[in-house]
């Protein structure tokens, strides 16, 4: 079988998309690493399309079956999904990700041309593929995570239980050892009934007295203990900053722009993609005029009409930057955007969306109407904003569980797979867990503070949707519950005003790898800055900024930070 043999395919880098993806005979199947793991499928049209692993939980259940897993074991968390490798229509892109699994192939085919689909017809299903499924599965875990849409964020979690069990230390009676299990601190009733510490002792009747010997890591809360993943595509690519530079007009650009003048000045570029700002001085008889152009990678004006220059060179910039975002996002590398990525404060580039999934639950409810994903317990949508003391905050913008907070009984009460009737955990009190996914989220961040968004903001972003329940949820439960959980640190709750941004305001970064900000007129509106942090958080403070709404703050101390990496939080109480 040649056209099956294993392949590496080494050095299909952006540098060198020209290389050909060529297996023993065309059409043909063969396996590769770079730029993605795949099993690749070369067609004669020159296209290639490939079926790769992704680590998600969407679809898995659809397409566990072809990948030979067992679909009742919830930790195989991968599907295969179709990509095109170096799309024709844009070859510096080096996969992108076509939204079909294998599961629905056929409507992939109907999406093809005719040439094209008989072709992967004919491969697909007279090749043996199932060597090649196998190894491609048995090294997901050696991918690099940029290759997955949903990624999965360590979090740690602790069990009163477990570390109770773990030092106990001498002999008693049965019964004298429920009770001091019972009397915990903090313990909560859904930690009892999900632990395997609590039936041993009540349903399994241990033999008398207990002894410490008996206990063990096998003791541990079973099937509820949650997996966050972070949507990828809600995350906005960072395009960077633009640079300063000083240097003459080359060729091309001159020719596209002939009447501005031999003295035009390249000031600005993109390090990456060639976009750059011109400036320019023209003197006829009505005296000098002066202004800057937004130009594209191939020396072409970006602004459209008569009238190409802007009077600033803030504007010019705005505009570049702007023609960057459109044109990365076209490539469809970014094209698995969260649905509701949106639906956060402000115009934050730092956007996120969290799942919260009980992937080892023993039972599958389908009731979220957001995500096609099931067992989502609660999501969480956060962005980055500066208040205007200089601090950089993490804002929770929405928690919610469609899951716990729809009141019908069938999803509050299951049988599970012993059939006995069992009540969900954290049905009351699931913003709590949400709370503790955000301190995590935190510790591990660069941000100075945690921020509720107010049912202020929320009304401005949601409208008639917002409902007064929120208003008290907002700004009485979230912040009254978060203000319990940093108690333990001595953390105070404040209120702040946020920074909002009064009009666009352009970071440079200079030629001695420094950053400024500028003013409408091109100079230095503060201090130059060694980092692109530092440079935020100095124009929070300043003028350039207006005062927002003001909100509940809770600082992040380093003391915080430390004992959450490290131990993490209690998953219950």
């Amino acid at each position: 079988m040649p056209a099956t043999q294993l392949f590496r395919n080494r050095g299909c880098g952006l540098n060198n998309v020209l290389m050909p993806l060529v297996p023993g005979t065309l059409p043909g199947v063969m396996r590769i690493e770079d730029p993605v793991p795949a099993i690749a499928f070369v067609l004669s049209s020159g296209r290639t399309l490939g079926l790769t692993i992704v680590r998600a939980r969407n679809r898995l259940l659809q397409v566990s079956k072809l990948l030979k897993v067992d679909n009742r074991e919830p930790e195989i968390k991968s599907l295969v999904e179709w990509v095109e490798l170096f799309p024709p229509k844009d070859p510096r892109v080096q996969y992108v990700f076509l939204g079909y699994s294998l599961h629905t192939t056929d409507d992939f085919f109907a999406e093809l041309p005719d040439v094209d689909s008989s072709e992967l017809k004919a491969l697909l299903f007279t090749e043996d593929l199932s060597d090649l499924f196998s190894e491609l599965e048995s090294y997901r875990e050696d991918a690099r995570e940029e290759h997955f849409r949903i990624l999965e964020v360590p979090l740690k979690w602790r069990s009163r239980l477990t570390e109770w069990a773990e030092s106990f230390t001498d002999k008693c009676h049965a019964d004298q050892f429920c009770n001091r299990m019972l009397k915990q601190p903090g313990l909560r009733k859904d930690e009892c009934r999900w632990h395997d510490l609590v039936r041993w002792a009540f349903y399994e009747r241990p033999p008398k007295p207990v002894d410490p010997s008996q206990l063990g890591p096998w003791f541990q809360l079973r099937h509820i203990i949650p997996t966050l993943y972070r949507l990828v595509g809600s995350t906005a690519p960072d395009f960077g900053v633009l640079w300063r530079c000083d240097r003459e007009l080359r060729r091309g650009e001159r020719r596209n722009l002939p009447e501005i003048g031999d003295d035009s000045r390249v000031v600005l570029r993109h390090p990456a993609l060639g976009f750059s700002v011109v400036h320019f001085e023209r003197k006829d008889l009505l005296g000098t005029k002066r202004g800057w152009i937004a130009i594209d990678n191939d020396g072409k004006p970006l602004r459209t009409g008569a009238d190409i220059v802007d009077d600033t060179i803030e504007g010019a910039a705005e505009r570049v930057l702007s023609a960057i975002k459109t044109k990365v996002k076209s490539w469809a590398l970014y094209s698995d955007s969260a649905q509701w990525a949106e639906y956060t404060m402000g115009d934050s580039d730092e956007r996120q969306e969290y799942l919260l999934v009980l992937d080892d639950f023993p039972h599958r409810f389908e009731t979220n109407p957001h995500y096609d994903v099931d067992n989502v317990l609660l999501h969480v949508r956060t962005s980055i904003e500066y208040l205007r003391n200089g601090l950089r905050c993490l804002v929770v913008d929405e928690l919610q569980s469609d899951w716990l907070q729809k009141r019908a009984d069938q999803s509050q009460k299951f049988r599970d797979g012993n059939d006995e009737f069992r009540s969900m955990p954290w049905s009351s009190d699931w913003y709590e867990l949400g709370l503790k996914v955000v301190l995590q989220l935190a510790a591990k961040s660069q941000v100075d503070a945690v921020v509720i968004a107010s049912s202020g903001m929320q009304k401005e972003l949601y409208g008639n949707h917002f409902t007064n329940g929120g208003e008290k949820f907002y700004d009485n439960v979230l912040p009254n519950k978060l203000a319990k959980l940093v108690k333990p640190w001595a953390l105070p709750q404040t209120f702040q005003k946020l920074a909002f941004e009064k009009r666009p305001i352009t970071i440079l970064r200079t030629e001695e790898g420094r950053y400024e900000v500028l003013n409408p007129g091109g100079e230095s509106a503060l201090s130059v800055c060694s980092s692109l942090l530092e440079a935020r958080k100095l124009i929070a403070m300043s003028e350039l900024m207006c005062d927002g709404p003001e909100v509940p703050v809770f600082s992040i101390s380093a003391e915080l930070r430390e004992e959450v990496v490290s131990k993490g939080l209690m998953l219950f109480g």
